[in-house]
């Protein structure tokens, strides 16, 4: 006689074991109809520097944005477990991921500090990205990581000079901005000048001749002499390889992230990353 209890989870881990795979297509087969396949979006929010309290803001927004648009589906992480070279299998009970390619596109919100990955999951975020032409965007404290890690800079196109324009006094200023990239998708619903209340980022070993500038601070309405350089980038693009990865400093508060006009930002800098939209005339 059969056991009267339910299978454990280990039971069932086991009888899927023993199938063959025509077996399992079977079964997943009588489980239901499957729906057209979106992009598969992992959202990392850890943080081993300094906490934004906007993380949980951020990741929850971002899933929001995929639902609404139909686009991708969020995988939400506070650990950097899923930074590996695996991943990439059938899967046919759900998605279960087990690695980098199972994705699509990185989403890093405010993950400051060393992150303390192995060489083999450092080489597998750049290959991610260069080799295999997926998709990284940068939020925020994003930038503010991984310091003793070259190639993490390198693949942004800039590090973490600090935020010399914000103080403990003044933790958050109305910034006067530029939009450089009217034509773009990513930041087109802004118009050529606007104010953000944020804290910005002056990015270091920074060059245009690397990225498309996208936002910058408006140099002739706000003293930028404590940043040391009047060229300020808030908003960037950039080809990595055969790849894709979108920066944007704003992101710091709460507040942000109930922005439609920053939802949408985000929005369109993931659409741009997975290759959907273009540049007018840009191509770095």
């Amino acid at each position: 006689m059969g056991s009267i209890y339910p299978a454990t989870a280990s039971e069932r881990g086991g009888a899927l074991a023993r199938m063959t795979e025509a077996e399992k297509d079977a079964i997943a087969a009588r489980m239901g109809g499957w729906a057209p396949r979106k992009y598969r979006v992992l959202v990392l929010g850890g943080a081993t520097g300094f906490h934004h309290e906007s993380i949980s803001d951020a990741m929850t927004a971002i899933a929001v944005m995929g639902q609404e648009s139909g686009l991708f589906d969020a995988e939400l992480r506070t650990d950097f477990d899923l930074i590996n070279p695996r991943g990439g299998q059938k899967m046919r009970f759900g998605f279960i991921p087990e690695g980098l390619g199972d994705f699509d596109a990185v989403v890093l919100v405010n993950t400051t500090g060393e992150w303390g990955l192995s060489d083999d999951a450092k080489q597998a975020l750049l290959a991610f990205v260069h080799d295999r032409g997926k998709a990284v965007v940068g939020i925020h404290g994003a930038l503010d990581a991984n310091y003793s890690w070259p190639g993490y800079a390198e693949m942004f196109g800039a590090g973490f000079g600090g935020h010399p324009l914000n103080t403990i006094e003044h933790p958050t200023v109305t910034f006067p901005l530029v939009n450089e990239a009217p034509d773009s998708p990513i930041v087109r619903h802004w118009p050529q000048y606007f104010s953000e209340q944020n804290e910005l980022y002056v990015p270091k070993k920074f060059s245009r001749k690397n990225v498309n500038v996208l936002l910058r601070v408006d140099q002739d309405r706000i003293d930028t002499k404590p940043a040391g350089t009047s060229d300020i980038a808030v908003a960037w693009t950039r080809n990595y390889g055969a790849g894709r990865v979108f920066y944007s400093s704003i992101g710091h508060t709460r507040q942000s992230w109930s922005d439609p006009d920053v939802r949408k930002m985000y929005l369109e800098g993931i659409r741009w990353s997975l290759g959907l939209t273009q540049h007018p005339t840009r191509g770095k």
